[in-house]
């Protein structure tokens, strides 16, 4: 019995780096560490409505010519926030008519996006009209 403990024992160290090394492989994709962020762009509207949002997507460019969403891992910032602020999440409110530069940053990449914002043009207006 003292002998298969003494087996066991040898052996342990061995057998946990090797549950640590296929742990750390199941969960790493391979070559994952090799992908470098090259470019970012940014999509979405550039023509907008004051008074409306819409979402910006960002979209990184690897260094394997891959391409991923990076939406939510950026930070997002406008120049212009009394014209068009910006949310954590890529949410672009237009604030008031004028232009503003949109920028997704991660690390040192930096992607930017031009945003014009036009007032409101007059329309129609729906009445609902009922007849008792």
């Amino acid at each position: 019995m003292d002998e298969m403990i003494g087996t066991i024992k040898q052996f342990l160290p061995m057998f946990t780096m090797m549950l640590i090394w296929t742990a750390w492989n199941q969960l790493m994709p391979t070559g994952a560490q090799a992908k470098a962020i090259v470019s970012i762009s940014i999509y979405g509207e550039n023509h907008v409505t004051a008074g409306s949002s819409h979402q910006l997507a960002a979209t990184a460019t690897l260094s394997d010519g891959s391409t991923a969403d990076i939406t939510s891992s950026v930070v997002w910032a406008s120049s212009a926030p009394t014209i068009a602020s910006v949310s954590s999440s890529g949410v672009v409110a237009a604030v008031a008519t004028g232009t503003a530069q949109i920028t997704a940053t991660i690390g040192s990449i930096v992607g930017t996006f031009d945003i014009t914002v036009v007032a409101q043009t007059p329309g129609w207006e729906l009445i609902d009209i009922s007849w008792d």
